[in-house]
């Protein structure tokens, strides 16, 4: 769970950091025209929001998965601390179950390693 919150504080650096260069870039502008345009910048840049990280887990089991995917439902019922505690959930992508057409729909180079290593692993099987 600590990815979840190195997450959550690199974007709130990351927000920070731009609201502190937009100021430092308005008190050395030299010219009203460019203080406004950093003004401009900082205002657009809004309040901070959470882009939510979400954890995957990449079964490569050939099987699908069919156990728990939350921390809830680990936790003993009679637990006292459970009513306490964060329901940590994962997304599992059963990767023997993806088509060619959906390693397209991942944005970076994720979807070519899951393609080769989804064709390595049938190879195996």
């Amino acid at each position: 769970m600590g990815y979840i919150y190195t997450s959550y504080k690199s974007q709130l650096e990351k927000y920070i950091y731009k609201k502190r260069i937009l100021r430092e870039c308005i008190d050395k502008a030299d010219s009203d025209n460019k203080k406004d345009v950093y003004k401009e910048e900082l205002n657009n840049l809004g309040s901070f929001t959470i882009t939510p990280t979400i954890i995957l887990v990449l079964n490569f089991s050939g099987i699908t998965w069919n156990k728990e995917k939350s921390l809830m439902e680990l936790v003993d019922d009679n637990n006292p601390y459970k009513e306490y505690m964060s329901n940590f959930m994962i997304e599992v992508v059963d990767i023997h179950l993806l088509k060619a057409e959906d390693y397209k729909k991942f944005e970076s180079d994720f979807g070519a390693v899951i393609s080769f290593l989804n064709a390595d692993n049938k190879a195996f099987s």
